[in-house]
């Protein structure tokens, strides 16, 4: 999904992943595509026209009440001759009135739901949709609580508590909807009367089969992701792992990501040309040949590579050249998913890479490992003493990333993220970051950060 609120911690571990995102293809009715040959703008049209009707229902039967109640009246101070008649004339008032009410409730009870378009919910009194224009939008959502500014002119507002998200992408000088997102609000409902805290079987019971399903890691721990796609928007729903119920919901404006994602793409490769002829460690095409070569000179390995089962790999290099030099991932043990995305290398997850494809190509961040086996270019690998690791690298120039705790979001402090991860040694070098951590006087885990990469997302 292109997010709206992408969160990554980059830890000094390959199993510490942070994922976002979920995109697809078109998908048929028999999959649990809702869309109809009436148009949206029809549908909405009816609707108004049915709430209108259940008010003036429900003004009619108030006065059927009244009138009846006057009979009434009447009826008892009437002569015994007319009491047959007044009574026959009020028990059919009566009825009348009984129907008028009955839909009166009808029409007000469907009004809420039933008659939203797909694409709508209703927030603080106002329908709101993701196909909407911006500024309608913003203007209905009110004052905003938070704005977040992420990478390529995206902007993220938040609402209610942080319940409801509202991301737009700056184009030509105009923001153009993104997404609308709705978390822990039970009382928000889709024009199904599908929301968080349903199962998955009520999901795919009123929706049908997804046309992509993904997992990541998000605010309830692992999550998954069901995706339906219509003409013009993408409806999600994410679950928790651990309940199987919906955490929150999302709508996607269909057309404006992908625009955004194209833009993204060409900006990308714009930046990746500008890097390619500034003077970093190697270029590209040396890395790659360098990366596949299993006959490579040790000797000549830098700070930017690594050796792994006899390959000399660089975090420099692109994915593919990684991947090819790291034997190819294990897919059984990797999470990928349409924005970032986590590859395994080896047994048991021996070597761990995370990626972001945001403009539409696997991007290298990180790679990590907490087992022998993947050696530095200054013959530092996890079971190195301390002491032979600050020979190598000497006093440490960098600080490691900062780490929150989940249920608090409080910054861990130094003493509680040596408890967790052990002491800190981070090397900055450049182009590249490489952070050891250290237990017991021996390396316990070794990362490499492609500094170029990382820098061109947005982090939080």
């Amino acid at each position: 999904m292109k997010r709206r609120t992408t969160t990554a911690a980059l830890l000094a571990s390959a199993m510490m992943l942070s994922l976002v995102g979920c995109d697809g293809a078109s998908m048929s009715a028999t999959e649990g595509s809702s869309e109809m040959e009436m148009t949206e703008e029809a549908k909405r049209e009816i609707a108004k026209a049915e709430m209108v009707a259940g008010e003036d229902a429900s003004s009619n039967a108030s006065s059927a009440e009244a009138a009846t109640a006057a009979s009434a009246d009447t009826s008892a101070a009437t002569a015994a001759s007319s009491e047959v008649s007044d009574a026959a004339t009020t028990a059919s008032s009566a009825d009348k009135s009984e129907t008028k009410t009955d839909t009166a409730a009808t029409a007000t009870s469907q009004q809420t739901q039933t008659k939203l378009a797909e694409n709508e919910i209703i927030y603080n009194g106002k329908v709101l949709s993701v196909l909407d224009d911006s500024t309608k939008t913003l203007a209905d959502l009110g004052t905003y609580e938070d704005k977040k500014t992420y990478s390529l002119n995206e902007y993220n507002y938040s609402y209610d508590s942080g319940n409801i998200h509202y991301s737009t992408y700056l184009s030509e000088g105009k923001e153009l909807p993104l997404s609308l997102s709705v978390y822990n609000r039970k009382d928000i409902k889709t024009s199904r009367n599908a929301g968080v805290g349903d199962t998955v079987d009520q999901i795919t019971s009123l929706y049908g089969k997804p046309v992509e399903k993904g997992y990541f890691e998000g605010g309830t721990g692992t999550e998954y992701s069901y995706k339906y796609k219509f003409d013009k928007f993408s409806l999600y729903f994410c679950f928790s792992e651990k309940t199987d119920k919906v955490a929150w919901f999302a709508f996607d404006h269909n057309a404006n990501v992908d625009k955004s994602n194209k833009e993204a793409l060409a900006n990308e490769k714009a930046n990746t040309t500008a890097a390619n002829t500034s003077t970093t460690p190697a270029a590209p095409e040396e890395n790659k040949a360098t990366a596949s070569s299993n006959t490579a000179n040790k000797g000549d390995v830098k700070d930017y590579q690594f050796t792994y089962n006899g390959n000399v790999v660089s975090i420099m290099d692109s994915f593919d050249a990684v991947n090819k030099a790291m034997g190819g991932y294990v897919p059984a043990d990797s999470n990928i998913q349409s924005l970032q995305s986590y590859y395994a290398y080896g047994k048991n997850q021996a070597v761990g890479m995370i990626c972001r494809s945001d403009f539409g190509t696997e991007t290298p961040i990180t790679i990590s490992t907490r087992v022998a086996g993947m050696t530095t270019a200054r013959n530092i690998k996890v079971g190195s003493s301390k002491e032979e690791l600050i020979a190598a690298y000497g006093t440490p120039n960098g600080k490691h990333n900062q780490v929150f705790d989940g249920p608090t979001g409080r910054e861990l402090t130094e003493e509680e993220y040596i408890a967790y991860f052990g002491e800190s040694f981070v090397y900055e070098l450049g182009d590249v970051r490489i952070s050891f951590s250290v237990e017991n006087g021996k390396v316990a885990s070794i990362e490499y950060q492609n500094n170029v990469n990382y820098k061109k997302f947005q982090w939080s």
